[in-house]
């Protein structure tokens, strides 16, 4: 993606998480990068354009829509657009 539209810097990241589709299909990717109001992952699977997601990260969850979805290789490239993030309790 053209890197010079964004309106937030973007921080390179290399973590695991998994995207929870609303319809309870997991996939596995990991982040590339992220801002305040978005995420760049790298998954296994396509997911369409304007999917509501949740993301889990650790004790962070995600929820966010596909802005847009890659094919890189045998992988795909996602961009999130953060809709709300909050932590899960400590148990």
């Amino acid at each position: 993606m053209d890197d010079e539209r964004r309106n937030e810097t973007r921080f390179s990241a290399n973590d695991s998480v998994s995207i929870q589709q609303l319809v309870d299909t997991k996939i596995k990717a990991r982040i590339i990068d992220v801002s305040k109001n978005g995420l760049r992952l790298c998954a296994s699977e396509s997911i369409g354009l304007g999917t509501t997601v949740e993301i889990r990260i650790k004790a962070t969850v995600a929820v966010g829509h596909v802005r847009y979805c890659i094919p890189v290789g045998e992988e795909f490239h996602l961009g999130i657009q953060l809709r709300d993030v909050y932590s899960l309790p400590l148990c």
